[in-house]
């Protein structure tokens, strides 16, 4: 068993696509000149399954390829950006512009883009910086608080919609633990 680390799980994420990727990128390239050699055989031979099958492949070599190397080239800039953020803990738009040696407006992109698709995790986006995010998950675990109809106490599980006083019936709603009570 091996412990792997938020950093880890983000890079290895952002790698696996990257693979992919790169995988339908050279395979749509191949199939660019190999389709155009089976539209000549196949016309020439008359035979028109490898005449269909170089059409199909000429074609989509033709258009996926610069679609992939695109994509391809947009995620390595991803990947860029997400270990300036975990490893080298830059986070204001500036910083990561001169590391990454693009635009601010670039960088910006590259930011919404790896939060939106959470390779970047525990930020948010304010002010052209990375913030880490405060919020934290309530959690699902019941807590006693003190009726205050009767003084009883009164065990307040978070699952549930209502919960009720055992001695005298009084019915508690949306009730936050304690810690989080002594504001209001």
């Amino acid at each position: 068993f091996r412990y792997y680390d938020k950093r880890e799980c983000a890079m290895n994420a952002i790698s696996k696509k990257i693979n992919t990727v790169l995988f339908w990128a050279l395979f749509s390239t191949v199939c660019l000149p190999v389709g155009i050699v089976m539209i000549i055989l196949g016309a020439s031979n008359g035979i028109t399954a490898v005449l269909v099958i170089g059409i199909v492949a000429t074609v989509f070599g033709f258009y996926g390829s610069p679609m992939f190397w695109v994509r391809y080239g947009s995620l390595k800039g991803l990947k860029a950006l997400v270990a300036a953020v975990e490893y080298d803990n830059l986070y204001s738009v500036s910083e990561l512009a001169s590391v990454l040696g693009c635009g601010e407006d670039e960088t910006r992109n590259r930011i919404r883009a790896a939060l939106a698709a959470r390779y970047i995790t525990g930020f948010t986006f304010d002010n052209d910086r990375l913030v880490v995010n405060t919020n934290i998950k309530q959690a699902n675990v019941a807590f006693t608080i003190k009726c205050d109809n009767c003084g009883a106490p009164v065990v307040i599980e978070p699952s549930r919609a209502d919960n009720r006083c055992e001695y005298c019936g009084k019915i508690f709603r949306n009730v936050t633990p304690p810690e989080n009570n002594e504001n209001k």
